[in-house]
């Protein structure tokens, strides 16, 4: 949403954020061509496989995220509040869940694990064509982080313009046209398009909650676990024995 509110000074004349960012491996589902003309430049498409796997020539924003909360978002998206996968019906809660071999500690279903994504962006991260963000340092203060994304996608834009856009990508204004975000396009879409065989996984889900909306904690068994993960396949290639302290040395 934000790459996209950059690129074109504001634009909400979308059903779905796919139509305007693509995401290759659904859009022939879709009935989208990644090939066609965007509405603005830099073309912009969206994954979730690691750096490594992605077709080179392009530029590459990476976000990452405090594992914990990784996984209770991960878990609010598949769980019983949001897609109730039934491979995840076993579980009670995230904390359980956050030892589940397919979906987390070896696979988040998009070809790596969790911690390959941190390590793939640290060691790319002096790349020219590669940049790293904090998605904390995003939801503290994406105003702030605006003109280092524009300059990234090769954009020039006023402060009246980045203070537009920080307006179109607040958490209200994200949940105000919230349809945008919970896939309720996409499902219809696949349904008319008729190419994937169970579109199923696609039912609508909440994609932006509310600030004040109630979320879990992980207990402290899942809390250790996660981290012994980081420090085993984390911090020796990084250097960093915590999340906190891998991304206050992204660069800015």
């Amino acid at each position: 949403m934000i790459c996209h509110q950059l690129r074109t000074g504001g634009d909400l004349d979308f059903d779905d954020i796919y139509q305007v960012a693509p995401w290759p491996p659904l859009s022939w589902d879709l009935g989208i061509d990644c090939d066609a003309d965007q509405v603005a430049a830099p073309r912009l498409f969206k994954t979730h496989q690691r750096l490594s796997a992605q077709p080179r020539g392009g530029r590459y924003l990476c976000t990452v995220r405090d594992p914990a909360t990784t996984i209770l978002s991960w878990w609010h998206f598949l769980g019983p509040a949001g897609k109730d996968i039934p491979p995840l019906r076993k579980y009670a809660n995230a904390s359980q869940f956050c030892r589940d071999e397919r979906f987390v500690v070896e696979n988040m279903r998009f070809g790596a694990a969790l911690w390959d994504y941190y390590v793939e962006f640290w060691e790319c991260r002096h790349l020219e064509n590669v940049h790293v963000v904090a998605f904390e340092d995003l939801a503290e203060d994406a105003r702030g982080a605006l003109p280092a994304l524009a300059a990234f996608m090769g954009l020039e834009r006023s402060p009246a313009e980045l203070d537009a856009v920080a307006a179109l990508c607040t958490r209200e204004a994200m949940r105000a046209h919230a349809s945008k975000f919970d896939e309720s396009w996409t499902y219809r879409r696949l349904v008319d398009v008729g190419r994937m065989g169970d579109p199923s996984s696609y039912v609508p889900s909440d994609r932006v909650r509310a600030a004040t909306a109630a979320t879990a904690a992980l207990d402290a068994d899942a809390v250790a676990f996660l981290d012994r993960q980081w420090a085993e396949r984390v911090a020796p290639r990084t250097g960093h024995p915590t999340y906190a302290d891998f991304a206050a040395a992204l660069p800015r």
